[in-house]
């Protein structure tokens, strides 16, 4: 059996080519089930900027994070 985390905040993060808002459906149903989520909306101007609000997100306490990534 699997051990569920006590993580209450989610944030997903995007591939490139997309923006938070590819996330949407997956945070109401996050939401509806009590937990905390958010997206990170990076800038799409540099790799350097969008580290740095990853960053400045992940800095809020006791996040699981979730990806995506483009494919090609």
């Amino acid at each position: 059996a699997q051990t569920v985390p006590s993580v209450r905040n989610i944030v997903l993060v995007h591939g490139l080519f997309a923006d938070g808002s590819c996330w949407s459906d997956v945070i109401g149903r996050l939401q509806a089930a009590g937990l905390n989520a958010t997206a990170v909306q990076n800038p799409l101007t540099t790799l350097a900027e969008a580290v740095a609000v990853t960053q400045r997100v992940l800095a809020r306490p006791r996040a699981l994070v979730l990806c995506h990534r483009a494919t090609a």
